[in-house]
């Protein structure tokens, strides 16, 4: 039962991808653990769980965490940050808020790393998105 996932990746990733805000950032796949300072700004999303549970006999409800990462270098990182995830919350909302799911902004988290000649913010935003699909028992 991967489909709604691929497809939730799919919607999020044109919808960042088509808002001019983040429309010249390079696509990052957020497992990556280091990242070269010409590769920044960056953006990307990915899903590390996913749960079920029963809802009742013929219902399963299946929760995902969708995450969004952003990195960025040089800059008043915070406040740029601030104002990523203004944009980032709505973009989720906008293409994930539809008939059979339903997303909520659950955390999200800001880092500087101070180590390297400029400083790196990564902005990391979580969501909630539950579905319901058809019952595989069905």
């Amino acid at each position: 039962m991967t489909d709604w996932r691929k497809g939730a990746r799919a919607a999020v990733r044109t919808s960042l991808q088509e808002s001019a805000r983040f429309s010249e950032f390079k696509r990052l796949n957020i497992w990556t653990k280091s990242i070269n300072a010409e590769d920044l700004p960056s953006i990307g999303c990915g899903i590390p769980r996913e749960t079920s549970g029963r809802d009742s006999h013929d219902s399963t409800a299946r929760m995902m965490t969708l995450a969004v990462v952003v990195k960025r270098v040089g800059g008043d990182l915070e406040d740029l940050a601030d104002d990523d995830a203004a944009e980032i919350e709505g973009l989720v909302m906008a293409a994930l808020d539809g008939e059979g799911e339903l997303p909520e902004l659950t955390e999200t988290t800001y880092s500087e790393d101070n180590a390297g000649q400029s400083s790196v913010s990564t902005l990391a935003l979580m969501f909630n998105v539950t579905t319901w699909p058809a019952d595989p028992l069905d």
